[in-house]
């Protein structure tokens, strides 16, 4: 069976791009290996990320492999709410 894609979508509110970028950066500020969209902004008061990855299995190798990364983000995202929706298509220009 082919792993499933999964998009994962973050609102976090209070957070800034200042913070996001501090976070990328320890992360090496490219899309990650297994993912194929990364997308961030703001409405509001809340910080927005979208993601697509593979399968969840590559969002959580690439987690386990940015420990200072994960750490930063973990307190950036104390109060992020997000869902992971079931990939039915993805297009692209």
């Amino acid at each position: 069976m082919t792993p499933m894609a999964i998009c994962r979508i973050y609102e976090i509110p209070g957070a800034t791009t200042a913070q996001y970028d501090e976070v990328t950066a320890l992360a090496g500020d490219v899309v990650a290996a297994g993912a194929q969209v990364h997308v961030a902004g703001t409405a509001g008061t809340s910080l927005y990320v979208v993601e697509v990855w593979d399968s969840r299995e590559a969002l959580d190798a690439w987690l386990a492999s940015q420990p200072e990364a994960a750490a930063a983000q973990a307190q950036v995202m104390a109060a992020a709410r997000w869902i992971d929706v079931d990939v039915h298509r993805v297009l692209t220009a």
